[in-house]
């Protein structure tokens, strides 16, 4: 990535250059079909810091490099989650589980490890972990243990905290909502 020089940003390639930030220390790749996106989050994060113009805005991405990616992280990537999403993973898992529980044992295991990647607000592994729970049966006796990730820190700190509003938790089916929750006050 190849630094620009004084006078030669604008919008454009401002928005080019952030993409390719954000590509080069997330992962997620940004491009065209991406561009609108990128140039709407952006002009709201130059509004925030004082309507800085893009040549400004460059000057204290360099300047504040570490902590303006992690919030460009945040700004750029999507934060698409709601519990059971994707109905047809529980149901595979359901299926398969026997079979994946017959290995574990057979290597000497006692617990089933799942990693969920992207987690966003900890919604997947709330729901790996309730759906695990209410087929412990298929378990044979193994204890297991989900670990969610995610790239931007505000969500894993969201998921850690594990309150939810009560219009998100309501779409949870009735078998997993019994012994999983409490109800908080107001909408929480």
């Amino acid at each position: 990535m190849e630094a620009l020089k004084k006078g030669e940003i604008d919008i454009d390639t401002l928005v080019n250059y952030v993409s390719e930030v954000i590509s080069k220390e997330s992962g997620n790749i940004l491009g065209d079909a991406q561009k609108s996106m990128v140039l709407s989050r952006l002009n709201k994060r130059l509004i925030d810091l004082g309507a800085l113009d893009p040549q400004s805005y460059y000057e204290y991405l360099q300047e504040n490099y570490k902590k303006e990616v992690s919030i460009l992280v945040s700004l750029l990537t999507t934060h698409h989650t709601f519990f059971f999403r994707e109905f047809v993973h529980f149901e595979f898992i359901q299926d398969y589980l026997p079979i994946m529980v017959e290995k574990i044992k057979k290597r000497g295991d006692s617990k089933l490890k799942v990693l969920s990647l992207a987690c966003s607000k900890g919604h997947e592994v709330y729901s790996l972990a309730m759906f695990l729970d209410s087929n412990k049966e298929l378990l044979q006796g193994l204890e297991y243990e989900v670990t969610g990730t995610d790239i931007d820190p505000e969500c894993i700190e969201m998921a850690k905290n594990g309150v939810y509003s009560f219009k998100e938790v309501k779409t949870i089916p009735t078998k997993f909502l019994n012994g999983n929750w409490k109800k908080g006050t107001g909408e929480i």
